[in-house]
């Protein structure tokens, strides 16, 4: 009996040892820019097109497992409308080590939307953004990962001179550098 529990102290006493010996997340200040495109084509403005954003962001890592950030995306569409939502980013990742899978939230809101003109319709402000992700970051630089992002915006019909509400769509990959 005393050997099992000299035994059962001896390994708990080297797994400290070891984990303390890996390198922990750094708790600092993050710059990032990151770039995305549309894997499917996204429903933007009633109607479906291609997608693609930059964005960048500025943050810091509280702990080993919490991000929070503030940025901005320029999306583009295939129908050369485009938006610009501003968010706040709370980020988890599921390890201390500086590679890690992550789950990354942005909420936010569009803060410009020119006008734009599509037949009947002219696309104004928008009201919500909301996007969601799960990747992997490596050495606590580089993300890879896939998205969804979905934001409300206002449509002006023309024709019936009515202002209707408009939802936006888009799954896609995403690829950010952390500084």
């Amino acid at each position: 009996m005393k050997r099992i529990i000299l035994l059962i102290v001896v390994c708990i006493l080297c797994s400290q040892r070891v984990l303390a010996s890996q390198p922990e997340r750094s708790r600092k200040w993050h710059v990032g820019a990151e770039v995305a495109m549309s894997m499917l084509p996204s429903f933007a403005y009633n109607q479906h097109q291609q997608q693609f954003e930059v964005g960048v962001s500025v943050g810091r890592t509280l702990s080993p497992f919490f991000y929070l950030g503030l940025g901005a995306n320029y999306i583009f569409y295939s129908s050369n409308a485009n938006c610009l939502p501003v968010w706040i980013n709370p980020r988890v990742y599921f390890s201390r080590k500086p590679s890690s899978f992550l789950l990354d939230l942005k909420i936010g809101g569009i803060v410009y939307s020119p006008q734009k003109d599509f037949g009947d319709k002219t696309i104004s402000s928008g009201v919500t953004y909301y996007e969601m992700g799960i990747g992997y970051q490596i050495k606590e630089h580089l993300i890879i990962g896939v998205y969804g992002n979905i934001y409300g915006t206002e449509v002006w019909l023309k024709k019936s001179e009515r202002m209707e509400y408009s939802t936006a769509i888009a799954a896609g990959l995403k690829l950010g550098y952390e500084f």
